[in-house]
């Protein structure tokens, strides 16, 4: 497995101050693989794209895409998984809620010959009473609609295969909602439950859909 290729695509926003921690948390997982880390920089207003840039400077292994204005985290995944060339891709956040110590256990379960592994939050925390409601029509209507079994709690952290990379590479729409794209798609699915770390730095840039 030492010759898998492996890349890890970070959507940012604002994310200064928490780059260079979650890189330092990435590299120290001493992973046996060709690996790559992917921040795409969704036209910050602070110093995130300056940070990027000075990692890559230093190690070659981080790549930067960089979005003349804001569109959003979906589309930011997309661009990452777009420019990727890689055996298997995983998608996590910045802020570190997503912990970059749960990589072995989606490893684990690619290499049992799942081609989604996709992580679950064990619960929604303390988010209002409202947010929880609407997530649960939301989930609940998609499901119907679109014929797939997706849990409440899901997030944008999971594992694909380049069998998956390669289907979503194919769809032309502009907007993608990846929770449900990466199910739907038909290959081998499994979930992981996981307890959301802390955010390090700053407040959370995006909202539900994104």
């Amino acid at each position: 497995m030492k010759n898998l290729k492996l890349s890890i695509v970070v959507p940012v926003y604002n994310e200064e101050n928490n780059i260079e921690l979650l890189y330092n948390k990435i590299i120290s997982l001493n992973l046996e693989l060709d690996l790559n880390i992917i921040f795409v920089d969704d036209c910050s207003t602070d110093s995130t794209l300056e940070v990027i840039r000075k990692l890559n400077l230093k190690d070659q292994k981080v790549k930067a895409i960089s979005f003349s204005r804001n569109f959003g985290h979906q589309i930011a995944l997309s661009a990452g998984i777009d420019q990727s060339d890689c055996d298997i891709l995983i998608m996590l956040d910045a802020d570190l809620q997503h912990p970059p110590e749960e990589i072995y256990k989606m490893i684990k379960k690619y290499k049992e010959g799942y081609d989604v592994v996709q992580m679950t939050k064990k619960n929604q925390g303390k988010r209002n009473i409202f947010y929880k409601l609407f997530s649960y029509i939301f989930y609940r209507f998609f499901r119907k609609i679109a014929g797939v079994n997706l849990s409440n709690n899901v997030s944008d952290f999971r594992l694909i295969s380049k069998r998956v990379i390669d289907e979503i590479k194919k769809l032309n729409e502009k907007e993608r909602f990846l929770r449900g794209i990466v199910q739907w798609v038909g290959f081998k699915y499994t979930e992981i439950e996981y307890k959301p770390g802390i955010r390090h730095s700053g407040v959370s840039k995006y909202n539900f859909f994104e």
